[in-house]
């Protein structure tokens, strides 16, 4: 554990600069079709929702899938696959002040922020009014495809990758203690921050370490890490390096998720 939590250290000076390497360009996305994705499940009792009158919407962890195919230009849209047997569940539940209601696929929209690390989840803000809290929910073992024609010759390749290789996925990326943990606190900064609609406050940020609660004895490692993270993007505030904190607070989440998913590819490759 101790170990990994050094090399988790380490890593967030990186940030997201593998993260962010080798992008795709739009022949090769076009040509091959973009990779499917896994959608983190969320922590406790799911993520708020901000509304700006129109859609309410958060910052969800993904995934990338497949390796072999490249990954999602930004604002792809993308559709949870259907559970098995069940078509009409997404594995995705929207809580209006503590009231599970399911959502199917057309009742929300998925679409791509930053590489295969986040995407934004948003429903018609006409769907929770009257309601004091909106959560999201995302149950386990959730794989997202993305929207539009697809090449069938991926489509075995597709189905294993939403049904196998989504479940391998779950014991390194969503069961991926310290690392995955970090992820989460970060991310619920960052929607804190966006919902505040003020990147250079850090109480808001430090608000939105309380609204998470993995449930998982990594919690306390991983709380520890996002807050490390948050203090080293103050010092690049003040450096002058960063003009608000959700940029860096982002390149930190989506460096705890590149380092999970690497260890998800490695697995793959040596049979689990």
């Amino acid at each position: 554990m101790r170990s990994a939590i050094l090399a988790a250290c380490a890593f967030l000076a990186l940030g997201a600069a593998s993260a962010t390497a080798d992008q795709p360009t739009e022949r090769q996305v076009y040509e091959r079709g973009p990779q499917m994705l896994g959608l983190v499940q969320t922590a406790g009792g799911g993520v708020p929702l901000h509304c700006d009158g129109t859609v309410c919407s958060a910052q969800f962890s993904a995934f990338c899938l497949q390796e072999s195919l490249p990954a999602p230009l930004p604002r792809t849209a993308y559709t949870p696959v259907p559970i098995p047997n069940d078509t009409q569940q997404t594995g995705v539940t929207l809580i209006l002040d503590g009231t599970a209601r399911p959502l199917a696929a057309d009742a929300m929209r998925i679409e791509v922020l930053r590489g295969y690390y986040a995407v934004r989840i948003e429903v018609p803000a006409a769907v929770v009014v009257g309601a004091k809290e909106a959560r999201l929910q995302v149950s386990d073992h959730v794989a997202l495809a993305p929207d539009g024609p697809r090449r069938t010759d991926l489509a075995e390749l597709d189905a294993q990758a939403a049904g196998a290789w989504r479940q391998v996925a779950a014991g390194y990326v969503d069961n991926g203690g310290p690392l995955m943990a970090a992820a989460h606190y970060t991310l619920a900064m960052v929607n804190a921050l966006e919902e505040a609609g003020d990147g250079n406050d850090k109480s808001v940020a430090l608000a939105g370490l309380d609204r998470v609660d993995t449930g998982a004895p990594a919690d306390r490692d991983g709380r520890h890490l996002a807050r490390q993270r948050l203090e080293m993007c103050e010092g690049y505030l003040r450096a002058g390096a960063e003009s608000g904190f959700t940029r860096c607070l982002e390149q930190g989440h989506d460096g705890f998720i590149s380092r999970l998913n690497h260890d998800y590819w490695d697995g793959l490759k040596a049979g689990f």
